[in-house]
């Protein structure tokens, strides 16, 4: 936290209050800073400049989301049965217009 706010340690022991490391650390849970987020950036920037389109996921070193087989497997899933849907929808709808 020192380093991502440009401070020493001995420099936020004497000036950070516990509420507002509180808010820090709540702030920390919604956007983290720091190596992960750095190698995300980077990561974004090569896709950037090398006009890379596809998911910037497969520039990482490593999964920025990592989950099990089984996890994936339903968000997969998931994914496929809300495709069906749209192109279900899709298909109703030209057909409304035929009529």
């Amino acid at each position: 936290m020192a380093l991502a706010l440009g401070k020493t340690v001995a420099e936020l022991l004497t000036t950070l209050t516990n509420d507002e490391l509180v808010e820090w650390m709540a702030y920390y849970r919604i956007d983290p800073w720091g190596g992960y987020r750095s190698d995300l950036q980077t990561a974004d920037i090569v896709r950037a400049t090398i006009g890379y389109t596809d998911s910037i996921g497969d520039l990482l070193l490593f999964d920025p989301e990592p989950i099990t087989d089984e996890e994936r497997e339903q968000r997969e899933h998931a994914a496929l049965i809300a495709q069906c849907e749209r192109q279900t929808a899709k298909m109703s709808a030209m057909f409304d217009d035929m009529s």
